[in-house]
């Protein structure tokens, strides 16, 4: 999460745009990234990507990320 905090706005919307070929889970997890680091703007696409009923499985996110629970992780 320090590391997505230490990016610009530009590189922010550059990994957002990335991560919209990459899986599922993975854009999920950009997006509870970018929301705990405060950049809620920058997760609409990666929001309206997933499938609402879609969850998915990482043990311990919750307890490192709270926003996990938004992004459908268990």
């Amino acid at each position: 999460m320090i590391i997505v905090k230490g990016l610009n706005l530009k590189d922010k919307s550059t990994l957002v745009r990335l991560a919209l070929k990459y899986p599922p889970a993975a854009r999920a997890l950009l997006g509870a990234l970018l929301e705990e680091a405060g950049k809620i703007s920058l997760t609409e696409p990666l929001r309206k990507s997933l499938n609402p009923i879609s969850t998915f499985k990482l043990s311990g996110v919750d307890k490192i990320l709270p926003a996990a629970k938004k992004w459908n992780f268990k």
